[in-house]
């Protein structure tokens, strides 16, 4: 079932997913027209297409294919967070994250709110939606559209489903048989935190039903009351900033796979080549950054093992000396070593150094990877440099792991 709102300034539409039907509702000067319902590609005339694709859409996909949680995370950075959410669902999926689409969006303090769907649902409701010939701007489930009472709970009787929405975010969907049930479990939860039990209100399209829902919430010391399903009209537009189109989903905004022509193709191109420019400029600055810290690490050492050192011109040449000259025997240099350990670091991206140290002709790091693999696959490309990679202590983190590794020469 679709459902479209339209406003003055700018035209909206919200789409309802529900199996392959599609209902539609327009708004003009501020009321709804009736729900027109078409059953196939074929009964959505031209012109309401062209229409909605003039418009924004959110397409509402149903909640009981979502997974819907509000973590507590100790970081804001998108990157760490793309690893971080992942890692801290894993006792709760079911499915192997390769088959899941995980979406998520930063809340107030900490929280980080999050949906879970699986990559097979996103296609379907995709080809559905391109089946009609329909463009998407958003995807966010379809909880979110019912009314959010701050003073409590709202739960919609739609069918053989009960749909019950917490707050500005949080919501389930579920059975009306088992409704009771989940509801007294969340009763529980609140009672145990001392917790005041929220207001519930009711709606559906079939009254006797939500009567008979409110007697038995009544019964079990709920505080409820009848709500108007009419008023839901004038809550169509979705205020939460949500959007399960993220990743490599995101480039997706026309998910009715229409063409781009060639104009907007060279503007893109464009866009990309000043952007691949901005990285290049970017990666530059990082390198001389990195190259600035490593020869102000290489002073400190070369002060470390020489304090009466008075000037120290070129450290990289200085501390050479001093090594070749106190250990000639050594199988590497301190410095080739280094620099053989760089070099793989940059061309595998293996991880991020945080503490080195040099005796002996073995270098000890301090390294946070993103994968135990990353370690392995550091380990296999030293080897086939006759360099020896030790383990000598691995953690796991929340974004990753921290290993510390003692690099050197393979023993002949």
């Amino acid at each position: 079932m679709v459902f479209f709102d339209h406003q003055i300034m700018k035209k909206q539409a919200v789409i309802t997913i529900e199996g392959s039907a599609l209902g539609v509702r327009m708004e003009a000067g501020g009321k709804n027209s009736a729900v027109c319902y078409y059953a196939s590609p074929e009964e959505l005339d031209t012109d309401t297409r062209n229409e909605l694709n003039q418009s924004s859409i959110t397409v509402l996909v149903p909640t009981e294919d979502c997974l819907i949680k509000r973590l507590s995370l100790p970081v804001r950075s998108s990157k760490l967070l793309k690893t971080a959410v992942p890692f801290a669902l894993e006792d709760e999926l079911a499915d192997d994250i390769s088959n899941l689409h995980v979406a998520y969006a930063l809340a107030r303090d900490s929280l980080v709110n999050v949906v879970v769907v699986s990559k097979e649902k996103m296609g379907l409701w995709s080809d559905l939606l391109e089946a009609y010939g329909i463009k998407a701007d958003k995807f966010i489930p379809d909880i979110l559209s019912l009314p959010n009472t701050e003073e409590g709970l709202y739960i919609h009787l739609n069918d053989d489903l009960a749909k019950v929405r917490c707050d500005s975010f949080m919501g389930f969907s579920v059975e009306q048989g088992l409704l009771l049930s989940c509801l007294s479990s969340y009763r529980a939860e609140l009672l145990e935190k001392e917790e005041s039990i929220p207001f519930v209100s009711v709606s559906g399209n079939d009254q006797e039903r939500v009567t008979d829902i409110i007697s038995l919430l009544e019964t079990e010391g709920w505080r409820a009351n009848h709500f108007n399903s009419n008023d839901l009209d004038h809550k169509l537009l979705i205020p939460e900033a949500f959007n399960l189109l993220q990743h490599e989903y995101s480039v997706k905004r026309n998910v009715a796979g229409s063409k781009i022509n060639w104009v907007i193709a060279a503007i893109l191109i464009c866009i990309l080549g000043v952007l691949e420019l901005s990285y290049l400029a970017w990666d530059n600055f990082t390198l001389k950054k990195q190259a600035d810290e490593i020869s102000a690490e290489m002073k400190d050492i070369f002060l470390s093992v020489n304090p009466k050192a008075t000037k120290i011109v070129n450290p990289k040449a200085q501390l050479r000396n001093l090594i070749n000259g106190q250990s000639a025997t050594e199988n590497r240099g301190f410095l080739d070593l280094l620099q053989s350990v760089a070099n793989g670091f940059n061309e595998l991206g293996a991880g991020e150094i945080s503490r080195l140290s040099y005796q002996k002709g073995r270098l000890d790091l301090n390294v946070t990877f993103n994968t135990v693999a990353a370690v392995e696959e550091l380990k296999q490309w030293l080897i086939a440099r006759k360099m020896s990679l030790e383990i000598l202590s691995l953690n796991s983190l929340e974004y990753g792991v921290e290993a510390y590794l003692r690099i050197g020469d393979r023993a002949k």
